[in-house]
């Protein structure tokens, strides 16, 4: 019989990750009209977008060290409330130097939900790839809604800024929710203690840094296609900057479906076979994104792109789940991996999208997702020798 306290605890960090995913479209979505508005270049604009990332990977420490000192529950609840801080600092200031900070901290905030609810989950159901898959379908919800709001607000003539204001609200209420969640159970001293012997086990396991490598090319793709889709479009002329608006709540859209496809099959199909056949859908249709030219091309190719890519991320994290469980700081080990690709993508495609053209600075993300098609026949691999090892013993 469920758990009625599991249940509960479940469903609160479904929501909070709900909130994440729609405050990271939030940026992707208005960054057109905040070049505009704001008078910024595209390298001013990947820079931003970059220190949005370098937070997400600092709280991977960050936070460690604040559930170490307050606990996980207040530590969440602190870390959180930046989110409606920085957001709403950047609705209101054009200041360069203010934003700066303002990204970063919407990176933290952003990061330190990310940490805690991959951890709260996987605490729950330790390695089951169907309950991270579940997961990141709520964060695929709210990148879904986020677009859409954005394509009506301004189709309709009314300012960015009151998605990013709605944006703001959202995070407040994921606030007060992290308030009343018992997460305090298992907190990492108590887990350290508990588990001594195999706390730095991860830094020995190679599938464990395959897996943050894959990450790192995989979060590169995410966080350069959320952030740079919609002006890449507007700016090349090939649609307008609602439409595209438009095709990156269908990419977001098809996402829920994705992984909610991937959490029935992770019961059937062994984790590592899942991630190969994802990522090799996801490179090709990529590509044809990348070089299609036709509105009905692009959008079949966004779609079958977003299914694919859906479960990639939940899926690797599932395969060190033991590990994770094993260790308080594989967690933040891995997302800093994975944040480190979230940091120079953006930043690399907006400097060579301003010196050769955006198209151009586009074009690196298919070199990054071929690094992620690497590193996912390398674990297809090593699963199935590590399956044969066990048979045979």
């Amino acid at each position: 019989m469920a758990n009625p306290a599991s249940n509960n605890l479940t469903a609160k960090t479904f929501y909070t990750f709900f909130v994440n995913g729609f405050t990271a479209l939030m940026v992707g979505s208005v960054m057109p009209f905040m070049i505009q508005d704001y008078k910024l270049s595209y390298t001013l604009a990947g820079i931003f977008l970059s220190l949005h990332s370098v937070g997400n990977l600092s709280a991977s420490f960050i936070a460690v060290m604040a559930i170490r000192r307050f606990g996980r529950r207040m530590a969440i609840v602190y870390l959180s409330s930046l989110l409606a801080i920085s957001y709403f600092g950047i609705a209101f200031t054009g200041n360069v130097a203010l934003l700066y900070v303002l990204f970063f901290l919407t990176g933290v905030g952003r990061g330190s939900i990310s940490n805690v609810d991959n951890a709260v989950i996987n605490d729950v159901a330790v390695g089951k790839s169907s309950a991270l898959n579940i997961l990141h379908m709520f964060f695929a919800v709210g990148a879904f809604l986020t677009p859409i709001l954005a394509s009506f607000m301004t189709g309709s003539g009314h300012s960015w800024k009151i998605l990013v204001l709605i944006g703001v609200g959202l995070s407040l209420s994921a606030v007060v929710t992290y308030f009343f969640m018992d997460i305090d159970i298992k907190t990492p001293k108590a887990t350290e203690k508990t588990n001594a012997p195999n706390a730095v086990a991860y830094y020995k396991n190679l599938d464990f840094y395959a897996a943050s490598l894959l990450l790192f090319f995989y979060l590169g793709v995410e966080t350069t296609v959320n952030g740079w889709l919609v002006t890449y479009f507007k700016d090349t002329g090939i649609m307008s900057a609602q439409f595209a608006q438009t095709l990156l709540s269908l990419l977001w859209v098809v996402i829920i479906f994705g992984r909610l496809s991937t959490a029935y099959l992770s019961t059937k199909i062994k984790k590592e076979t899942l991630i190969l056949c994802n990522t090799i859908g996801a490179s090709l249709f990529l590509a044809v994104l990348m070089t299609g030219s036709h509105f009905v091309l692009i959008a079949l190719s966004i779609g079958l792109f977003g299914f694919f890519l859906a479960g990639i991320y939940p899926t690797t994290i599932a395969t060190t789940g033991n590990i994770i469980k094993s260790s308080p700081s594989a967690m933040a080990t891995i997302l800093a991996f994975a944040g480190l690709g979230g940091i120079l993508m953006p930043l690399i495609t907006g400097i060579v999208s301003e010196h050769f053209g955006i198209a151009s600075g586009m074009s690196l993300i298919v070199i990054a997702m071929c690094a992620t098609l690497v590193c996912a026949f390398f674990i297809f691999f090593r699963g199935r020798k590590a399956a044969r090892a066990t048979t045979t013993k």
